[in-house]
């Protein structure tokens, strides 16, 4: 291994995002599915980077690895938010722009937030693509 080298370790593909959402913190991802979130405080955040395994958040609230969030954000063309729960993966304080950058890992979203979820990135990285397909021909 080469020092100084990142390996990324994810799986799927992330496209650029920029989302707005909300997101509720809980000490502990299992918490979650107690689903007590009328005694947590909304927060805000916007997504910038997102994949079908979980998404990069950039706000101003203080989190740390290990806790569960539930996220709500809009996504283009479908008819409700989509709501996901996800567990803090990183967390680093960038203090120049005063946020926190931080990697979330999806727990649990239902069938159909995850099907629009899907076809969304398919639709971003289809985008993505078309420059590239003028060089083979089909």
């Amino acid at each position: 291994m080469v020092k100084g080298l990142l390996v990324d370790r994810r799986h799927d593909p992330r496209v650029r995002v920029s989302l707005e959402l909300k997101f509720k913190i809980f000490d502990k991802p299992e918490l979650v599915q107690f689903r007590r979130l009328e005694e947590k405080v909304i927060q805000a955040g916007r997504a910038e980077s997102l994949s079908v395994e979980g998404l990069a958040l950039f706000t101003r609230t203080a989190v740390k690895a290990e806790q569960g969030l539930e996220l709500v954000f809009d996504l283009p063309e479908a008819r409700e938010p989509l709501k996901a729960f996800a567990k803090v993966a990183w967390c680093q304080y960038n203090r120049s722009e005063g946020i926190y950058e931080v990697g979330l890992k999806f727990l649990e979203i239902n069938k159909l937030d995850a099907s629009f979820l899907a076809k969304y990135m398919v639709e971003k990285l289809e985008d993505l693509m078309k420059p590239l397909l003028r060089y083979w021909p089909v």
